[in-house]
């Protein structure tokens, strides 16, 4: 069966929904400063929260069993 584009649960968007958001958010840090930073984008579309982001990037662990809400 073929789910593309179909919601699989209340919290979870659909598929051409998050593409849209990632094509949008790449297009936009890209018009902004010239690239797109794989981490900046999933801060955009909003599936990693900044406080999250900077905590690891000062050296804080992050559960890794977290990315598991990682999906379209």
């Amino acid at each position: 069966m073929d789910t593309a584009g179909v919601i699989h649960m209340e919290d979870k968007v659909k598929e051409s929904e998050m593409t849209g958001k990632v094509h949008s958010a790449v297009y936009h840090q890209c018009q902004q400063r010239g690239y797109a930073a794989p981490a900046d984008v999933l801060i955009d579309i909003g599936v990693l929260p900044r406080q999250k982001y900077e905590s690891v990037k000062w050296g804080k662990k992050w559960k890794k069993n977290r990315t598991k809400n990682i999906k379209p």
